[in-house]
């Protein structure tokens, strides 16, 4: 997960997948309700919901590369 200029926070929840959103709940409460739209991946990697690499073209290596940001 790549996280820029953010906190970055982790919780054991029940995910369940809908279309455009994944919802998480605690205690069969619903306490998130993430929209996929926004760049979060549906898929889940060792449970974790994962966040789209920001990648962008450079010119002087000719190809793709990842974006990160020095703080």
């Amino acid at each position: 997960m790549l996280v820029l200029n953010g906190d970055c926070y982790t919780v054991e929840v029940m995910a369940q997948k809908a279309v455009g959103h994944v919802y998480c709940y605690i205690n069969n409460s619903l306490v998130i309700d993430v929209n996929t739209a926004n760049g979060i991946s549906g898929s889940y990697r060792a449970e974790r919901l994962v966040k789209t690499q920001i990648s962008k073209y450079d010119q002087l290596f000719d190809r793709y590369v990842n974006v990160y940001t020095d703080s």
